[in-house]
């Protein structure tokens, strides 16, 4: 006998093409989300006056620090640029305490993930 699975077919390509761009829309907003706070975080170094301070050493050699979900705030560590043993935290926490309009990005990007 001839089996009809076309309709089936059809019903699961429908769900998974939903699923992939459900996929794909999310991670245009993640992406989007990292390049606004790069910028915000780029334009906050360049209204420093003081390229020597802690927070300027932060947002410039530790950047990597502001794209983590879940930044370390329980071990030390050393932080190159900042030299000083530090948490992550700390360190994020340093820097969005100069420029409001960066720990409001932050936040918002990390609501997004």
């Amino acid at each position: 006998t001839l089996i009809d699975w076309s309709s089936a077919m059809l019903a699961f390509a429908k769900e998974r093409m939903h699923q992939q761009a459900d996929a794909k829309a999310q991670f245009i907003v993640a992406k989007l989300a990292a390049r606004a706070l790069d910028q915000v975080r780029v334009q906050a170094l360049k209204q420093l006056d003081d390229k020597h301070s802690r927070p300027y050493k932060i947002m410039k050699t530790n950047w990597r620090l502001f794209h983590q979900t879940a930044p370390d705030a329980k071990h030390k560590q050393f932080l190159f640029g900042l030299n000083e043993y530090v948490t992550q935290q700390e360190a994020i926490d340093i820097a969005l305490d100069t420029e409001p309009k960066l720990k409001q990005t932050y936040e918002t990007y990390l609501a997004l993930h």
